[in-house]
Formats: structure tokens, C-alpha cells, sequence
């Protein structure tokens, strides 16, 4: 499920909860419409009985450390942090309501002419173009899919794919990449 249509789920979300809608969608998650109860539109794990304090990416490390979306969004050090800074919380099965299924101008010189600065800013639109993903435009490339190795997709989308965008194969893993 797509970001917008996670945060379209949160219509009837308590009023009464710290918890925004739009950072629990970007951690993945969706409202069952029921209480407080969410689930991972990935790997399908569900949280509920949200306090003040629940951070959701926090939460979603802690209970679903093995989400592929999760580790395509965070970085692992991040929910290595979270296991140990709530170690013992994970004895207890407080909030786990479900089983995983897992699975950027540039300065130009005024004694440039006309036509050059034209190129450069036509040079410098293909290579920012480059590195945009190529399903929503909107955001950097991020993923490199496994076993094809194309690189098309940012995050967001990459976590919606089954199969890649430019040869079809069916991906069976996703490489976080960072362009530099």
C-alpha cells in the first residue's frame, strides 16, 4: 500500500493519541479502524495499545526488527539502538498483536552567453533526472534490486514492487544504496 493510501486509513484514527497518521503511515503502517490497532502494509506486523512515549519507526524496530521495509528505511545500527535501549521490553509481548508474514543551483558567471548557460542548466537538469526514481520522480534513487542489480526505484516505491520496473524479473531482495 502506498504512502497516501496509509494515511487515507487514519480517516477515524482517536483524536485522543500523540501518534500522527502521517508518521505512522511513514513508518508503514496502516488503521485496521478498530481502536488503536495498526499493521505493517509489509511485513504485516500489527501494534496496538499506543502510549505517549511510542515513537512508530521506534516501535516498529522493536517489535518487527526483520521488516524489509524497516532496513530499507532505517539503517540497521538504528534498530540494533532501539533492541538495546528496550531490551527489556521485548520479554513481554506488550503491543504484538500479530505474527510477521515477512518475510538537491548552481552559480553561474555573467560573462557566460546565453547558449552556454543554457547547456549547463540542460546538463545539469539530465543529471539530477538521473538520480530521481523512476516510477514517481519525486524522490532519490535508493534500491537496488536483487538478483537483476537495476537501480530504478527510491525507497517508497521500491517496498511496493515484487518485480523490477525495467527487465521484470522477480525481485527477491532489496540492496539500500546511497549515491554520493
Amino acid at each position: 500500500i502506498i504512502y497516501e493510501r496509509r494515511v487515507a486509513t487514519f480517516a477515524n484514527w482517536p483524536k485522543s493519541l500523540k501518534q500522527k497518521p502521517t508518521d505512522l503511515a511513514a513508518a508503514g503502517f496502516y488503521y485496521l479502524g478498530i481502536g488503536d490497532q495498526t499493521l505493517c502494509f509489509y511485513c504485516g506486523g500489527g501494534l496496538k495499545d499506543w502510549v505517549e512515549e511510542d515513537d512508530p519507526w521506534e516501535q516498529h524496530a522493536l517489535w518487527f526488527p526483520q521488516c524489509n521495509y524497516l532496513l530499507l528505511k532505517k539503517t540497521p545500527a538504528f534498530v540494533k539502538d532501539v533492541q538495546e535501549k528496550h531490551k527489556s521490553d521485548l520479554s513481554s509481548s506488550k503491543q504484538n498483536e500479530t505474527e510477521v508474514v515477512a518475510s538537491s543551483s548552481s552559480s553561474h558567471n555573467s560573462k557566460e552567453s546565453p547558449s552556454a548557460v543554457v547547456e549547463e542548466r540542460e546538463r545539469n537538469n539530465a543529471e539530477e533526472s538521473s538520480t530521481l526514481c523512476k516510477i514517481c520522480y519525486k524522490n532519490e534513487l535508493a534500491v537496488v534490486f536483487l538478483p537483476c542489480g537495476h537501480m530504478v526505484a527510491c525507497v517508497d516505491c521500491a517496498s511496493g514492487l515484487k518485480e523490477c520496473a525495467i527487465c521484470r524479473k522477480e525481485i527477491q531482495a532489496n540492496v539500500r544504496a546511497f549515491l554520493s
